[in-house]
Formats: structure tokens, sequence, C-alpha cells
């Protein structure tokens, strides 16, 4: 196993761990998020061993690609102080579960090509959510430490992971068709170090276990 593939699941291991020992501390939003963190690291587990087996993955990212965005809505949905907003959440993920479905089945079928349309999608929207979410935290803010919410955690995790997502996955075909260098040289290690942001984010945010808008001033 390469050093940057131990270091990737040394922190999904590290987020599982952190959810059960706060298990029984953690509000919905944070089981769900603990549940994620569960399924990312049995899914990439069971890539790898399909790439040694078969030297080949990409359909099975592909068929699996809207769970990890059923569950990060959910997340968010369950979130308590973002009541407010679950029509929004509800009825754009209904939005984007119906665009997956149309681009597997007419744009980007499974096996040929990387489903570069969803992931821009999927990216949009939980951009767009982790703002949401922002807002609503400097919105009902009490003066307290930020830092000790688990919500600043997760919504931090999201935007850093999927803004550069956006413009990995938005100018992938272009790069690896004329510039490959910049994409394997520059670009995708950028990605990978911001996918393992966005599980250690997750991690610390099940640790704190506090989903809530309450946080503690700093004296």
């Amino acid at each position: 196993m390469r050093p940057n593939e131990i270091l990737y699941f040394g922190i999904l291991i590290l987020g599982v761990l952190a959810g059960v020992l706060k298990y029984k501390h953690l509000q919905v939003s944070g089981r769900i998020l603990f549940y994620l963190i569960v399924f990312i690291l049995i899914k990439e587990s069971s890539a790898r061993w399909l790439a040694k087996l078969f030297d080949y993955n990409l359909a099975f990212y592909q068929y699996l690609s809207p769970i990890d965005f059923i569950f990060t809505t959910a997340a968010f949905v369950s979130i308590p102080s973002l009541k407010k907003y679950r029509i929004i959440f509800f009825m754009t993920g209904v939005f984007v579960i119906i665009f997956y479905f149309l681009n597997l089945s007419f744009w980007q079928p499974p096996g040929r090509r990387i489903d570069s349309n969803f992931k821009l999608v999927r990216s949009f929207f939980l951009v767009l959510y982790s703002l949401i979410l922002f807002y609503n935290l400097i919105a009902l803010s009490n003066g307290g430490n930020i830092f000790q919410n688990s919500q600043f955690w997760f919504a931090s995790g999201i935007l850093i992971f999927y803004v550069f997502s956006i413009f990995y996955w938005g100018v992938f075909n272009y790069y690896l068709g004329n510039k490959p260098m910049v994409m394997t040289k520059a670009l995708r290690p950028i990605f990978e170090i911001s996918n393992y942001l966005l599980y250690f984010f997750f991690a610390i945010s099940l640790w704190l276990h506090n989903f809530s808008n309450t946080t503690k001033r700093v004296s």
C-alpha cells in the first residue's frame, strides 16, 4: 500500500474510531455522518480489492456515487437549526438523484467514461448546502467558540473539498487529454489533499459531537 493510501485509510479509520467512542453522545446528524464514514471506508476497501482482482473499478464507483450524496444531504437535513431549509435540501436533492440516473443512462454510461457531469452537479449543491450552514451559523451565533461546534468542521470539510472538486472535474477532460502532467503532478495531489481534509474534518466533527448552535464563550 502506498503512503498516500495509508494516510487516507488512516484518516477514515480515525473518523470511525471517533464515531464509535462518541456514538452515544451523537445527535442524529452526527450518527448519519458516522455511517457515511463507515460506508466510505467499506467502499474504498472494496474498490481497491476490485482493482487488484480485475484491474478495473470505475463502474463500481459510478454505481455508488449517489450514496455519498444521500448520506451527506441527510446529515444537513437532520441538523436541528437547518429545519427551515429542509424543503430546499429535499427538492434539490431529488433533482440531483434524478440527474444521476439520466446521466448514467444517456450521457455518461458506466464503464465508458468518468461520470464527471454528476460529480459537478453534486459538488455544486453540496457547496450550496455548506454555505447555507455557514450563513446559519453566523446568523445564530451566540459569540462562543465556533471551533467547538461540529457544524463548523462539517461545513468546512464540505466547502474545501467540493469547491476544488468543481474545478477539478470541470477541467478534467481538457487537462487529461492535452496536459496530462498538470493533471497528475499538480491537480490530482491537491484533489487528494482536499479529500484527506474532508474526512479529517469529519472526524473532528464527530469527536466534538456538538451539532447544535450552542458554543462555549472563550474567557
